[in-house]
């Protein structure tokens, strides 16, 4: 079997390829990330935005964004066709459903029903309670918490 690159048996990368394919549809034939231009990063950066969010876009052009700066400082790559690429307005995704106190106390009632029964309140509460979001909860660390503040306690978010 013939090898590509030294990386990955030729027949496997055609398989990966193709399982992609049927998976998300059909790409474009880029073998190499030299090969990829600004125009195709935008491009798909607009494809995300459409059918996702601008959130879920400006994630990955992040990513691509790092793999670049990456490839730059292991003197892989010459060019960073992504440092002009200017991360889309996420206006749009303000927070603007809200749970009514009924709301809130069904969805912790369900939230008792799951695997996560010891810690998923908790993290409800935070949310419900404060309007810290997912990621603010689980990056909390012990020190973020003064339990003495005025007799009453603070987070810090």
């Amino acid at each position: 079997m013939a090898v590509d690159d030294g990386r990955q048996p030729v027949a496997d990368n055609k398989k990966q390829q193709a399982d992609f394919g049927q998976k998300h549809g059909p790409q474009p034939e880029l073998n190499h990330i030299v090969e990829i231009t600004g125009q195709d990063i935008q491009d798909y950066q607009k494809q995300l935005a459409t059918e996702f969010s601008n959130v879920t876009a400006n994630r990955s052009l992040f990513l691509i964004k790092q793999v670049y700066q990456h490839g730059l400082l292991v003197r892989a790559l010459n060019v960073d066709p992504s440092s002009g690429i200017r991360y889309l307005s996420e206006k749009g995704h303000e927070r603007n459903k809200f749970l009514m106190p009924a709301e809130l106390n069904r969805l912790l009632e369900a939230s008792r029903q799951t695997r996560g029964m010891y810690y998923l309140p908790a993290l409800i509460l935070l949310g419900g309670e404060h309007g810290a979001s997912k990621q603010e909860c689980l990056s909390l660390k012990w020190e973020d918490i003064d339990f003495e503040f005025e007799g009453r306690g603070l987070i810090r978010f």
